[in-house]
C-alpha cells in the first residue's frame, strides 16, 4: 500500500486492564485493478506500535495485527483526502473573503459531497484535485440560496442545469444520492440562517 494519502485516527483501550493501541488507517492504494480504491485498515496492539509493517501482504492477506482490512466502494464512505486540505481552507478563506462564514461553509460542504462521489466528466477523486468541483458547488450554492428549494427533486433540476451550462447539456448524470446529500446540506443552512 502507497503511503500517499493516508488519514489515520487512533483509539485507545482498554479491556481487563491490558491496555490495547487501535488505529484506524485511510489509504488509498493503486497496487492492482482489484486493489484500487480506498480502504480502511483496523490495527490493534498491545502496549504502542513498535515498528513498521505492512497493512496487507502481496497476496492480499492481513498481517496477524490487522482486525480488519476494508475497500471503501460506497462514496459515502469515502475520506476527504489529507492532500485536500490545504487546498479546501484557501478556497473557504476566498469564500469567505467574497461571501461570509456560513455561505463558505455551505459551498464547502457542497464541493465535498461532489468530491466524494466523483461523478461526471471530471472524476478527480484519485487525483486529489477538489477544487476542480468548486467552481459547480458555489454555482449550485448560489443558486439554491437566491431561488430555494422545497424538494431533492428541485435540488436535482438545480444541479442538472449547473452541469449542463458547464460540460454540455446531458452529458452529466447527477446522481438522485448527492441531491439528496445536497438537500440536506441545504435544509441545515437555511435553519442555521
Amino acid at each position: 500500500m502507497p503511503k500517499q494519502g493516508v488519514r489515520i485516527d487512533r483509539q485507545h483501550i482498554i479491556y481487563d486492564s491490558d491496555y490495547l493501541n487501535q488505529i484506524v488507517v485511510y489509504t488509498m492504494s493503486r497496487a492492482s485493478k482489484a486493489m484500487w480504491g480506498v480502504w480502511r485498515f483496523s490495527a490493534c496492539e498491545k502496549g504502542m506500535f513498535s515498528s513498521d509493517y505492512p497493512l496487507l501482504w502481496e497476496d492480499g492477506s492481513k498481517p496477524s495485527n490487522i482486525v480488519n482490512a476494508e475497500k471503501l466502494n460506497d462514496p459515502k464512505d469515502r475520506p476527504i483526502l489529507p492532500p485536500v486540505r490545504p487546498i479546501r481552507q484557501q478556497l473557504y478563506q476566498r469564500w469567505s473573503d467574497h461571501y461570509d462564514r456560513t455561505r463558505a461553509s455551505f459551498m464547502v460542504a457542497i464541493t465535498d459531497v461532489i468530491y466524494r462521489y466523483d461523478f461526471g466528466m471530471v472524476g478527480c477523486y484519485y487525483n486529489h484535485m477538489w477544487d476542480e468541483y468548486s467552481s459547480e458547488a458555489e454555482q449550485i450554492a448560489n443558486r439554491l440560496i437566491t431561488e430555494d428549494a422545497d424538494s431533492v427533486g428541485e435540488v436535482l433540476a438545480m444541479m442538472t442545469a449547473v452541469y449542463d451550462v458547464s460540460f454540455g447539456a446531458g452529458y452529466t448524470k447527477v446522481p438522485k444520492a448527492v441531491a439528496k446529500i445536497v438537500y440536506d446540506l441545504w435544509l441545515a443552512y437555511k435553519n442555521n440562517k
